[in-house]
């Protein structure tokens, strides 16, 4: 038993609808040596010695950390404990007691009175990336730890408690991320001057033909002045100002630019990036999709490719064929498997891809309504399991590959960025069995189709076949 003090890191979410997510971040926390309690594991590493939940948040929670989403904005038991939280806080005038976490996109501007006035930790564009920050301020605050944690605690609960022992196999299992590489990038990046004010600067910047960043009053780019130049009427000449090592600017130690620190210049180049991408999803004949926040995810129309079907290779080697567009008979809708991107520098630098399923009237416009489009995709994607979001992703990047072993997206007319075109692969000692799972039977609000593979020697109707889907959908293996 601990202490009978304020040690505890309480985690309160929605039951059952942000379990997955309840889970990771109370073994994470727990092994950076955390006291963390959730309704799941009660408390990793110790023993429960409160008389009730009101008694435990009240007495011995030093952080209250909450789950936001949009199921946990309805769920009683969630809207209860906060209550308590809240009131702690404010009775005790507590600095940061509550701390909310934003999983996914439900807009900041729709949560609860009670916690928009409060900083948000945003882990809807990845845990991995909320997770350090969430850290920070555990960390800044001197929340307790428990020098009695060991990774055997978090392994046992996970083994006796979650995974059903027939499940965990000891033969080597292969993992299919959603990471690409970035193999290539341009040796440079270009600065250039404009003769304009730097407050006109901007809008010059926006309308050029390849992406680039306004830094003070010069230009920053992959393509050189000479290239930009067709882009900015005849009366305003660009003139070359620096040409700098791309990899002194990501680390910060250009002289040319002093005030500049890595961070910075990272942020910039993806930027580059970010837009580069969405010009070359549209040269490739792509549509898309503003998400929540402004980023684009982007879809194949209907018969983009005829028939819709793409042939790829699958992490077995073996040749499938794959539907990325399809309809619903049922719903009258044309569903479109999409992805968003985002790039990230680090070992390795590469894009971060999340998958989404977009919905279309016509196979090309989006329907306007977000509220049926959610409606939609909770139903369609209900039991869409990790195999098929895989063979979904693999699919899509055959498509913008061409087939081939990179993609290249092009930064200025004489500059690409390259990338892989299979996503990086890893492999696990030991594998679990997940066909269990698989077994469930299809609830009544369920798609009629079944959208799944065909061998490519099959002969079958693919557009008799549909979707049979699980909505972790921005889960991937």
């Amino acid at each position: 038993m601990i202490n009978q003090d304020k040690k505890i890191v309480f985690i309160s979410h929605a039951n059952p609808a942000d379990n997955d997510a309840a889970l990771w971040l109370a073994s994470k926390l727990a092994l950076e040596g955390y006291y963390i309690w959730t309704d799941l594991t009660h408390l990793f590493g110790g023993d429960i010695f409160w008389d009730n939940i009101e008694d435990s948040i009240r007495n011995y929670t030093s952080k209250f950390v909450l789950l936001v989403s949009k199921k946990s904005q309805i769920s009683q038991g969630v809207l209860d404990e906060l209550n308590i939280a809240i009131s702690l806080e404010r009775s005790k005038h507590l600095t940061r007691f509550v701390i909310p976490i934003r999983l996914d996109d439900l807009p900041f501007d729709e949560f609860r009175a009670n916690i928009a006035r409060i900083n948000a930790v945003d882990f809807s564009t990845g845990w991995a990336d909320g997770f350090p920050k969430l850290l920070e301020v555990l960390v800044n605050d001197n929340v307790p730890k428990n020098p009695n944690i060991h990774p055997n605690i978090i392994s046992n609960w996970y083994q006796d408690n979650y995974l059903k022992p027939t499940r965990v196999h000891d033969k080597p299992q292969i993992l299919s991320s959603n990471w690409l590489n970035i193999t290539h990038f341009p040796q440079f990046i270009n600065f250039s001057r404009l003769p304009v004010e730097e407050s006109k600067l901007s809008e010059l910047v926006a309308k050029l033909n390849y992406s680039a960043f306004q830094y003070g009053q010069l230009i920053g780019s992959f393509a050189t002045n000479t290239e930009l130049q067709s882009s900015i009427s005849n009366f305003l000449i660009i003139s070359h100002a620096h040409k700098i090592n791309l990899d002194d600017f990501l680390e910060g130690k250009t002289t040319m630019l002093p005030s500049l620190d890595w961070k910075e210049g990272q942020n910039l180049i993806s930027g580059i990036l970010r837009k580069s991408w969405d010009a070359e999803m549209g040269k490739r004949g792509l549509m898309s999709y503003s998400l929540s926040d402004f980023t684009k995810a982007w879809f194949l129309p209907h018969e983009l490719v005829k028939g819709n079907i793409i042939k790829y290779e699958d992490l077995d080697g073996k040749v499938r064929n794959k539907k990325l567009v399809g309809k619903s008979e049922k719903f009258q809708v044309y569903w479109h498997f999409a992805l968003s991107s985002r790039p990230a520098f680090g070992h390795p630098t590469r894009f971060h891809l999340t998958p989404h399923v977009i919905f279309t009237s016509d196979g090309i416009k989006p329907i306007d309504s977000t509220s049926r489009m959610h409606t939609l995709r909770r139903g369609f994607c209900r039991r869409w399991w990790n195999d098929q979001w895989r063979t979904l992703l693999l699919a899509y990047l055959t498509f913008l590959s061409n087939d081939k072993e990179e993609i290249q997206i092009q930064v200025s007319p004489s500059e690409y960025v390259c990338v892989n075109g299979k996503p990086m692969i890893f492999k696990s000692p030991k594998s679990i069995d997940e066909s269990d799972e698989h077994e469930q039977e299809l609830s009544d609000n369920q798609l009629d189709e079944i959208a799944g593979d065909i061998d490519s020697s099959d002969d079958l109707d693919l557009d008799e076949l549909g979707s049979d889907i699980s909505d972790n959908q921005n889960e991937n293996n």
